[in-house]
C-alpha cells in the first residue's frame, strides 16, 4: 500500500492512502490487525446486529465486479477545506500516478458517492467513469483510471 502527506508550511493539509491490490490489503489488514477489530466489531454487533451485512459486504468487497474494476485502488485522497481548488489534490493524485508506474500497475479503481464534488475531480483527472455499486447501504460512482506509458 502506499501513503502520502501533503505538508504546507508544517501543516497537514491533505493525504492519499492507495493499494496496488484491494484483495490482498484488505486480506493483509485482516491476518496483521484482526485482533484490534474483533472485540470492538462484537461489541457493536450485540448493540446493533444489522452491521453484520455491513461486515458481510466488506469482506466480499474486493471481490465484486472484478472483471470490471481494476487491481488496484485509490482507498482515500484529500485536502482540507481551506486548501481545496489550489491544485495540491491534482499534485498528488499525479504523484500517486508516477509511484504506481515505478511499481508497474497498469490502472487503479476508485468509489466516490454520487453527490460529492469529488466526482468533477476524478472526471477531470482521466477517470473513466464504469459503474455504480452499491455497498454498505449507499450508493458509489466507481471510476478506472488508465495509466499510459
Amino acid at each position: 500500500s502506499v501513503t502520502f502527506v501533503y505538508e504546507k508550511n508544517s501543516e497537514v493539509v491533505g493525504f492519499y492512502t492507495a493499494c496496488e491490490s484491494t484483495d490482498s490489503f484488505f486480506r493483509e489488514q485482516l491476518i496483521k490487525r484482526g485482533h484490534l477489530f474483533i472485540f470492538p466489531i462484537l461489541l457493536q454487533l450485540i448493540k446493533t446486529p444489522f452491521l453484520i451485512v455491513k461486515i458481510y459486504e466488506a469482506i466480499r468487497y474486493p471481490y465484486l465486479f472484478s472483471e470490471k474494476f481494476e487491481k488496484a485502488e485509490l482507498l482515500s485522497l484529500a485536502v482540507m477545506k481551506e486548501y481545496r481548488g489550489k491544485g495540491i489534490g491534482s499534485e498528488m493524485f499525479y504523484h500517486l500516478v508516477q509511484e504506481f508506474k515505478k511499481r508497474n500497475v497498469p490502472g487503479f479503481k476508485t468509489g466516490v458517492r454520487p453527490a460529492m464534488k469529488a466526482n468533477d475531480f476524478y472526471r477531470k483527472t482521466g477517470f473513466v467513469w464504469v459503474d455504480v455499486i452499491r455497498l454498505y447501504g449507499d450508493e458509489f460512482n466507481f471510476y478506472n483510471f488508465y495509466i499510459k506509458g
